[in-house]
């Protein structure tokens, strides 16, 4: 069969069109996919290399794309798995850490022990007590509600007490020391604590009696608190402590020309505060 030169001709230029314009749409499909690839449209990136792969097999570029957006997709589907173990054990930082300041009521004296004589009838006049103190609540890992309380800190503490029985007699003593208290605490929402506690303490105390010289003496406190404590903001609480307070105090009485006795003052009964705590 022949063919006519023109007929040549117009194949020609046909075939070289419909190269042309392969070619034209491998490379709009080729920048598409490298677009959506910096734009993170993976599944778009990953369609776009096959589309260009369409007009042009077997070219390496658009493979190369194909292989980089499965690869991609396959991480982005594995990272999830790993990274929600990470998300579920990370604790907010909580502020378990506390500075308190309290100050309530305790005992007055109300009984004197004269050693070897006997004990005397005080009548209780007023007792008084601040605390400042560092405190730390540790809460349980199987139930964040419930947890332990640990803290320590100084008290200054004054007592007073009167024999009725003439001669009349006032007993005052006025005490600094060290103290600290331990015990349970459990959490009732997200703005109430409520806490149970032994504390223990020891100090010296400067004494004053009626018709005796001023002087020193230790001093022992006692006892046991329940408190109950609101979240005022991110770094506050207040709180109101009930309890039972005990203290005791053993003095030495100098009546002169070396005569000598031991005196223990000492006073129980209910104990109240207010207290303030800063969060840290």
């Amino acid at each position: 069969m022949k063919i006519s030169t023109a007929s040549l001709i117009g194949m020609v230029l046909c075939s070289t069109s419909f190269g042309s314009l392969s070619d034209d749409l491998y490379e709009q499909w080729y920048q598409q996919g490298l677009e959506q690839i910096q734009q993170e449209n993976l599944e778009g990136a990953k369609n776009s290399f096959e589309q260009a792969l369409e007009h042009k097999p077997n070219d390496p570029d658009a493979q190369k794309g194909v292989r980089m957006a499965e690869e991609r997709l396959a991480k982005e589907e594995v990272a999830p798995v790993v990274q929600a173990p990470v998300k579920t054990v990370k604790k907010k930082n909580s502020k378990d850490f506390s500075i308190r300041v309290s100050l309530g009521s305790t005992p007055g004296i109300d009984e004197g022990e004269v050693d070897g004589l006997g004990t005397l009838s005080i009548e209780d006049e007023t007792g008084g007590q601040l605390e400042i103190l560092v405190v730390k609540r540790f809460w349980s890992k199987n139930n964040p509600n419930l947890g332990g309380i640990l803290g320590g800190g100084v008290f200054l503490s004054s007592n007073s007490g009167s024999d009725q029985t003439p001669p009349v007699f006032d007993y005052d003593l006025t005490a600094l020391g060290i103290m600290g208290q331990g015990g349970v605490a459990a959490r009732f929402g997200d703005y109430v604590v409520v806490e149970v506690m032994p504390y223990f303490g020891i100090g010296g105390a400067s004494v004053e009696i009626t018709s005796f010289s001023d002087g020193g003496a230790p001093y022992f406190i006692y006892g046991i608190k329940g408190g109950v404590f609101v979240l005022l903001g991110e770094s506050i609480e207040l709180g109101l402590e009930l309890g039972y307070h005990g203290f005791s105090s053993e003095v030495e009485l100098d009546f002169g020309g070396g005569v000598t006795t031991d005196l223990t003052l000492s006073g129980s009964g209910v104990r109240g505060a207010l207290v303030a705590a800063i969060k840290f």
